[in-house]
């Protein structure tokens, strides 16, 4: 009796359990003095436009490390201090990225674009007081350009908690049947 009844839990919590998250998924391109392509991911929306949650691609040859940062929406110092930065894209707005922009790892070195007065801005530092690129006078776009976070979004999956749950006990319930 109580074996069959864990084994209706674990299977109903396996086959029920629709849990899933959305991701935002642009390709995005720099062009001027710096050229880059790539994927851009954001999640929820936040501090009025999207957490950027993924950064990938390359510019000028270099590829792109990985995404740096702590929470987004809140501006925040890089860890050389070269920086700051919100991780915050703005979709559909005229400036995709606000003064602080986006923090990212590139040839072992800290990377940030940001919004300059109608422009981005490009650089790389591997310490705070010596930034080895900048350039002030690139184009940031993310194609298509979507109007609002909703559009294009794909089902990332997410276990829930009562599957792992239900699957747990089914697993210890194997196990003690088989010993």
């Amino acid at each position: 009796m109580c074996r069959s009844f864990l084994y209706a839990v674990a299977a109903l919590t396996f086959f029920l359990s629709p849990h899933r998250c959305h991701a935002n998924v642009f390709q995005w391109t720099l062009t001027g003095a710096d050229q880059g392509s790539g994927a851009i991911a954001t999640g929820g929306p936040d501090d009025g436009g999207a957490a950027i949650i993924g950064f990938t691609g390359t510019i000028d040859g270099e590829t792109i490390e990985g995404l740096q940062g702590g929470t987004p929406g809140v501006p925040t110092s890089s860890p050389t201090g070269a920086f700051a930065y919100d991780n915050i894209l703005f979709p559909g707005a005229a400036q995709l990225l606000d003064g602080s922009g986006l923090l990212f790892r590139i040839a072992g070195q800290e990377g940030n674009i940001w919004a300059n007065g109608g422009g981005y801005g490009y650089a790389t530092a591997a310490c705070g007081n010596c930034i080895t690129l900048s350039h002030q006078t690139d184009s940031f776009a993310i194609l298509p350009l979507p109007a609002d976070l909703s559009a294009d979004t794909q089902d990332l999956p997410e276990p829930n908690p009562i599957t792992l749950l239900g699957l747990g006990l089914l697993g210890l319930t194997m196990a003690r049947w088989r010993s």
